[in-house]
């Protein structure tokens, strides 16, 4: 009795069950019976505000019974989009999932190819959705257009946005990429690829790898915590541009783009920069062969830290222009004169480096406003080592003329001093001659006279005195 009695409880139990989730999710055999979705002339509109239901998963054998060229999910807490789940459906145009707290995707969840010729693909448009996780190869196959826009994404896996048979445009807007893993977009053909007002926290190293891009590929407004070597490798774009954005690292040869037509670098601040970090940038050869040289234009860019020759540009190429590189840094001379020569170099040949005269009329440091090296050199650093200089030269100048004047004095002097030596004073009756000095003799200059033959006779004799004479020797008595 006791056990009829738990049995018939635990039915009622789950019989209660069953209808209360019947109701609120409804396991329906077709997409239409959802509680949130309805079905008119080929179009699916999911709207979980005007339901009870705020979760819907969607499944490919739900969609068997009916043709769409369009679905649109909005509002709801959570949706699933399993595996293929629009594979079938070859009449479809665009998907839309909108306002969606949280996008489950399995792989291939956007897997969607036509063979017909007259269908121009299929468009996603993602729009203020958080998405946990992008599986590999979600995205895959004639998709015309991706559109992300005010979404989160938490974590793209390898190959997520692979194998995309000629998109007309990939456009993120507003996204967040918190985690990029390695070839997350890979080997895929697109003619617009534009990433606008986004964040990433880091570009890891083959992110975009083997990517046809037929038109443009723009960065605009683009916040990147840091880009490791060879995080573009990006083929055939008919111009490339990074614009107004912000990135704290770029590693040594972090783009490898070929392109069949202008770069464009400017408005962008560079917390720090490799050397080599834009070398990368090349012009397709047959493009090269007919069309010439293309611009290279790094203008209006701000550094904070770099390395010696981070802005190394290939001319093999490219012409480039540059302008107004502000330095974020005090001026100084020794790093004024270390910038204009030690930053940027242009290289047609990746072992030679060449300096790029006048540079320093496009290089800006702060002082404290904006002022280019040459003229914070030229009144500066010049001005200074010209007063050393003089300075110098002024006091070596003093230093020779009183040396030169000290020498001529001394020469002169010991000259006369030659010629006299030895002469004494004219003798007096008050003083008369000395003779315990030895004998004296005072001889003319030889050019008076050449010919005078010389004879000397030793005797006691004084020197004669014009007004007066000593008659007597005065030591005469003591002999």
């Amino acid at each position: 009795m006791v056990t009829r009695t738990l049995w018939l409880w635990l039915c009622v139990v789950w019989l209660t069950t069953w209808f209360t989730e019947a109701i609120i999710h409804p396991s329906a055999a077709s997409v239409c019976d959802l509680g949130p979705c309805r079905c008119a002339r080929g179009l699916l509109v999911c709207d979980c505000s005007i339901s009870p239901a705020k979760e819907i998963v969607l499944k490919k054998e739900m969609f068997d019974m009916y043709i769409f060229s369009s679905i649109n999910v909005v509002n709801c807490v959570h949706v699933h989009v399993t595996s293929r789940a629009l594979s079938d459906l070859p009449a479809l145009q665009q998907f839309s999932a909108t306002n969606i707290a949280k996008l489950t995707l399995e792989e291939q969840a956007f897997f969607w190819r036509t063979n017909n010729e007259k269908h121009s693909g299929l468009l996603v448009n993602i729009t203020n959705t958080v998405i946990p996780d992008i599986p590999s190869y979600s995205f895959q196959g004639s998709l015309r257009h991706i559109c992300f826009t005010s979404v989160s994404v938490s974590h793209v896996r390898p190959f997520a946005f692979s194998s995309i048979d000629h998109a007309e445009r990939i456009d993120f807007t507003r996204v967040h990429f918190a985690d990029l893993e390695p070839q997350a977009f890979k080997k895929f053909s697109v003619e617009f690829l534009v990433i606008a007002d986004t964040s990433v926290n880091l570009i890891p190293t083959r992110t975009m790898i083997d990517i046809d891009v037929h038109q443009e590929v723009l960065l605009r407004n683009v916040t990147v915590g840091e880009i490791e070597q060879s995080a573009f490798k990006i083929y055939d774009p008919r111009s490339f541009r990074i614009s107004q954005s912000n990135v704290e690292f770029v590693q040594e040869k972090a783009f490898h783009v070929h392109t069949k037509g202008d770069v464009s670098i400017h408005d962008n601040r560079f917390g720090r920069l490799e050397e080599d970090a834009f070398v990368g940038f090349t012009v397709e050869r047959k493009y090269f062969e007919e069309a010439g040289k293309q611009d290279l234009i790094f203008e209006n860019n701000t550094l904070k830290n770099f390395e010696s020759g981070s802005l190394t540009f290939n001319t093999s190429g490219f012409n480039p222009r540059l302008d107004w590189i502000m330095i974020s840094q005090q001026c100084s001379c020794p790093s004024v004169s270390t910038w204009a020569t030690d930053l940027v170099y242009f290289s047609s040949n990746p072992i030679y480096k060449i300096q790029v005269p006048q540079i320093d009329t496009v290089i800006y440091c702060l002082n404290p406003k904006p002022m280019s090296i040459r003229d914070f050199l030229r009144s500066y650093c010049n001005v200074t080592k010209s007063s050393l200089l003089v300075k110098v030269l002024v006091g070596i100048g003093v230093v020779t003329c009183v040396v030169v004047i000290g020498l001529v004095v001394y020469c002169g002097f010991q000259r006369r001093a030659k010629r006299y030596i030895n002469v004494p004073t004219s003798p007096s009756a008050l003083r008369p001659a000395d003779y315990s000095k030895p004998h004296m003799l005072v001889v003319p200059e030889g050019k008076t006279y050449r010919e005078t033959e010389l004879h000397v006779i030793v005797e006691h004799a004084e020197a004669i005195v014009p007004t007066e004479y000593v008659k007597e020797r005065p030591d005469k008595g003591d002999q």
